[in-house]
């Protein structure tokens, strides 16, 4: 499996197997020559109607995007048409029956696809000065400055 970070930072080729350092969308051509095969799952974490239209612009016929928010209807019509997917992903506290037999299912399997690589934990950049740090952190992502990484806030760290 091939995974590729779409990202400004410099990273080491151990932080992946395929970096594409750039602020710009990342193109269908582009993500092939990274990964030398059509790109068939993208993971929109952000799912704004800009980056959904990006995913799936990226994603070859037959496969599929996954997004966090409702999916946006242009995008189901263009999937419809071009024989892709949309899946909104959910994380909930309450469960069906069915939500803790795919759970199950997970779980047994996660450590694997931790040592494979085949799943990979966020990288987290921790904010200076707990709450007080969120204000920067929030200037970082307006200015296109954080990629790649999920930015955490310690209250406790507070510094007065």
């Amino acid at each position: 499996m091939t995974h590729i970070t779409h990202t400004a930072q410099e990273q080491s080729p151990s932080d992946a197997e395929d970096t594409a350092k750039s602020m710009s969308p990342l193109t269908a051509q582009e993500a092939e020559k990274l990964a030398s095969q059509p790109v068939l799952t993208v993971f929109d974490a952000i799912s704004g109607a800009d980056t959904q239209e990006q995913a799936i612009d990226l994603v070859a016929p037959g496969g599929r995007i996954a997004v966090v928010l409702d999916v946006v209807d242009a995008v189901k019509a263009k999937a419809e048409a071009q024989n892709k997917t949309t899946v909104r992903v959910l994380g909930l506290k309450t469960f069906t029956p069915d939500h803790v037999e795919k759970l199950r299912e997970f779980w047994a399997n996660a450590t694997k696809l931790l040592e494979d690589g085949d799943l990979k934990p966020n990288k987290v950049e921790v904010l200076p000065n707990g709450l007080i740090g969120i204000a920067e952190g929030l200037k970082k992502l307006e200015a296109n400055k954080v990629s790649g990484a999920k930015l955490v806030a310690r209250p406790q760290e507070n510094s007065l």
